[in-house]
C-alpha cells in the first residue's frame, strides 16, 4: 500500500524488492539492492539480504560484474518468529527509505572481494 515496488505474487517465505525501482538514482555498478539493504538496517536495524549483482559474482573468464538479471532486496518471513508487529515495524522502516529514496544517490563499492563466492565475505564502503 506504499507503492514501493516489488516481485509479484510475494512468496509465502519471502518478499523481494525491486531495489533499482526504489533507488533509481544509484547506478547498477553502485550495486542498489546491496545499498537498499544498507539502508534498512541502518534505519531500523532490520535484516535483509541482496539477491542479485553482488551475488551474481564475476564472470569467470572476463571478472567483469554480471549486472544482468534482477537485483532485490529479500525479506524473509519466519512464519514462527514474526508477528503482525513485527511486520508493521519492517513495513514502516522500509517505507521510511523509501520516501527519502530521492536523498540516495549512490551506493556501494567493493574494497576486498574473495575470488568465489565473495557474497558472504565482500568488503564495502559507502561511496
Amino acid at each position: 500500500e506504499y507503492g514501493i515496488p516489488y516481485q509479484r505474487p510475494a512468496g509465502g517465505h519471502a518478499i523481494f524488492v525491486d531495489a533499482p525501482k526504489v533507488l533509481t538514482h544509484v547506478p547498477k555498478e553502485e550495486f542498489p539492492a546491496q545499498t537498499l539493504t544498507i539502508e534498512l538496517y541502518l534505519e531500523a536495524g532490520i535484516r535483509g539480504c541482496e539477491i542479485g549483482y553482488l551475488l551474481a559474482d564475476r564472470d569467470p573468464v572476463t571478472r567483469e560484474n554480471r549486472f544482468t538479471g534482477l537485483d532485490l532486496l529479500r525479506l524473509a518471513i519466519p512464519r514462527r518468529v514474526y508477528t503482525d508487529n513485527h511486520m508493521a515495524v519492517i513495513a514502516a522502516a522500509l517505507k521510511n527509505v523509501y520516501e527519502r529514496r530521492e536523498q540516495i544517490t549512490h551506493g556501494v563499492r567493493i574494497t576486498w572481494e574473495a575470488p568465489l563466492m565473495r557474497h558472504f565475505t565482500v568488503q564495502l564502503e559507502r561511496i
